[in-house]
């Protein structure tokens, strides 16, 4: 019966309803992270009150019902993004509206409006996300809503392997034609269908507050992964990962630069004077930055260079005054991008403008008396930056300064009330804190904000820098002793003395206990108690096994741009290849492709699955002389062979053809007919046999 012929039927069975709803909340749930929870929810009680239907007979909603919740999921979309267009708008309303199909779901017709929303649902998935785990789903997901398209074409709609098999070779012949497509097909970026909203800074702040850095250390988000390209490698310790850099302060809160600043004060990279030559003080390293950080690029102190492929290119890097990389246009995607840093003490001196000397030495008119008093305390016997920075570790460690994640009720309130009453804190406070003591004391300093250290997996090579690898620091000024105005940014993280271990471990120094992290022991016997169980240490290898492949499919997907295809078919064709060349070249191989499928389609027999298997049956049977002639019918074929198999194969073959009336069903001799043609398949052929006779 045809689609057309059922057009005004009820939707036949439930079961076929209910893969109709499966596949859609598949698709639903690929986008829980990318839309409001009032339209998730409202779009899983629109399958529920479906499910309720079909199962337990609860009436639908009127059709006019189902048009006033659309419109007003439409209002409710503009009022949360203001915005009708771009597909963070798009996906949730299209999940809604798809959802409230279902409730008026009974012909064929809307059976296939859900089918095809569920394409662009996948579709807006992969606008989200293309890791390794989305392409697996993709596969999965293309897979079910083909079948499901498929059986809605079917008289028989049951999912039996009879009638998968026809579809899945399908799919599976799709496969060569997806990968050639892919290799070939003109790569561009594309980003029309993008909102202009602000995209989420989920994993970095760069802003400081009490609360910016401490809020990272619960989550194992993964920030980038960072691969060494150079012998010349950096241990956990010395990773400080450049993120932003902070002047403006007051208390313990420092606010970033206004972007338009930044762009005003940096430099294209193109435009960046020449640094110091490659050295063995220079290291050579590759960032797979995740969408987390907004424009921010990650990277070493100090930056010479930065280059990357045309995706990552196209968002316009530059480099800030305070030697950062930076995005001029926000991004959504990951990105990649090479690097390469020298050691802060060695490098040509950098020049200290008066205006970014000011800025270093900004003081809030508010500071307490009593700050301002233990600066001057501080600096009146010291000489110089570095015995600045060493006064107040030694004040730090001889008021018995403590160093913790979980302050609770000891969390301090302002910088005086940290550094003369709680005494404890976490690295925002030291930071904020001795960068402002520095400043009184007549050193400039900032505040720089990014991640130390990262967990290192063996099976890729690479540092894991996650949400926990969050920290704060400070930069201070070391003039040069032949010219005041020239010098270096060099590191001082206070709290590097307060809690060693955790500079040396990361961010896996927060899964120890609180009692633990305060101890003096080596990172060799910490890392030994973290990994004490087989189970945790299975379970960590999984993980590092699983981001191995993670990390190489996306640096694939990312090198794999327009200027990584050309140089993949330049070097398989083994002449340039042009835009034109590429175009002609999928052509062809669509008209090849259409003339093999219309060559292969006239060379197939027309008969029924069950008449094919007998077809089969035949070709042993010639193969082993059961059959010596065209005109030998059934019986006497089965006459000619003892095998119970075979036997019972062309009785249930003859029953199915000849029988006036029977229960043999179609499937059950399918069945038979497999079996049977497994068993002729392991008989010996004719010339076997006649090998094997004795001579005479």
């Amino acid at each position: 019966m045809s689609i057309q012929a059922r057009a005004d039927m009820e939707l036949w069975d439930r079961p076929f309803q209910s893969l109709l709803l499966g596949v859609l909340a598949i698709n639903i749930a690929a986008h829980i992270t990318n839309i409001p929870i009032w339209t998730l929810i409202a779009s899983i009680a629109a399958l529920i009150w479906k499910l309720g239907h079909l199962y337990r007979g609860i009436k639908l909603p009127p059709r006019w019902t189902l048009f006033l919740a659309g419109a007003a999921a439409s209002v409710g979309i503009v009022i949360e993004y203001d915005t009708l267009f771009g597909y963070e708008a798009a996906t949730p309303l299209l999940v809604f509206l798809a959802s409230l199909k279902t409730l008026e779901t009974n012909k064929d017709r809307d059976a296939m409006f859900i089918i095809v929303t569920s394409y662009f649902l996948l579709m807006a998935h992969l606008l989200h996300s293309q890791s390794l785990g989305s392409t697996m789903f993709m596969a999965f997901d293309v897979a079910a809503i083909t079948i499901l398209m498929f059986q809605l074409h079917r008289t028989d709609r049951r999912l039996t392997r009879v009638n998968l098999r026809p579809i899945t070779r399908i799919l599976l012949l799709t496969v060569p034609v997806w990968l050639f497509l892919f290799m070939v097909f003109p790569r561009f970026s594309l980003r029309l269908m993008q909102s202009q909203s602000t995209a989420p800074s989920v994993g970095f702040s760069e802003g400081l507050n009490p609360t910016s850095i401490s809020s990272l250390i619960e989550s194992d988000e993964i920030a980038f992964r960072v691969r060494f390209l150079s012998s010349a490698k950096r241990s956990i310790e010395a990773m400080y990962w450049r993120g932003a850099v902070l002047y403006r302060g007051k208390d313990l809160r420092w606010q970033p630069e206004e972007e338009s600043l930044l762009k005003a004060k940096g430099h294209a990279l193109e435009s960046r004077p020449a640094e110091a030559p490659k050295t063995n003080e220079t290291t050579d390293y590759e960032v797979t930055l995740e969408p987390s950080a907004g424009r921010t690029l990650f990277t070493l102190p100090r930056l010479i260079s930065l280059e990357g492929p045309v995706s990552t290119m196209s968002f316009k890097p530059y480099m800030t005054e305070a030697n950062l990389g930076r995005l001029t246009t926000e991004r959504r995607d990951r990105l990649l991008y090479r690097a390469q840093s020298i050691l802060e003490e060695f490098g040509p001196l950098e020049n200290l403008s008066l205006a970014e000397r000011s800025r270093s030495l900004l003081l809030d008119a508010d500071i307490a008396p009593e700050i301002q008093d233990l600066a001057h305390e501080l600096g009146a016997t010291v000489q110089g930056a570095p015995q600045a920075v060493a006064k107040i570790e030694e004040w730090f460690m001889l008021k018995g300064f403590r160093y913790s994640l979980k302050l609770g009720a000891n969390s301090p309130e302002n910088m005086q009330d940290f550094l003369f009453k709680k005494k404890v804190g976490f690295c925002e406070h030291f930071a904020a804190s001795s960068a402002t003591l520095l400043r009184l004391m007549g050193y400039p300093a900032r505040v720089a904000v990014g991640f130390l250290g990262g967990k290192y997996n063996p099976l890729s090579s690479t540092f894991i820098v996650r949400s926990k690898d969050a920290h704060a620091w400070v930069e201070v000024w070391y003039p040069s002793r032949q010219n005041s105005k020239q010098g270096r940014w060099i590191t001082f993280d206070p709290t590097a003395l307060i809690v060693p271990l955790r500079r040396q471990m990361g961010g896996d120094f927060f899964d120890l206990s609180e009692e633990q992290q305060m101890q003096s022991v080596s990172p060799q016997d910490a890392y030994a108690h973290l990994s004490r169980s087989t189970l945790s240490s299975l379970f960590d290898q999984s993980v590092m096994l699983w981001d191995y492949a993670q990390m190489s499919w996306s640096n694939f997907l990312l090198k794999y741009d327009s200027s990584g295809q050309k140089e993949f078919l330049d070097r398989l064709l083994g002449v340039q290849a042009s835009p034109g060349a590429l175009i002609s070249l999928v052509l062809l191989f669509f008209v090849i492709s259409i003339r093999l499928i219309v060559i292969w389609r006239r060379r197939q027999s027309h008969l029924s699955p069950i008449d094919l298997q007998f077809d089969k049956l035949l070709r042993e049977f010639d193969r082993t002389q059961i059959r010596t002639k065209a005109s030998d019918g059934p019986l006497t074929m089965r006459s000619r062979t003892n095998d119970p198999d075979i036997q019972f194969a062309l009785d249930r073959w003859i029953d199915f053809k000849y029988a006036a009336s029977t229960n043999v069903s179609e499937r059950e001799t399918h069945l038979a007919l497999r079996r049977g043609v497994r068993a002729a398949s392991r008989l010996p052929s004719a010339s076997d046999s006649a090998r094997s006779l004795p001579s005479l």
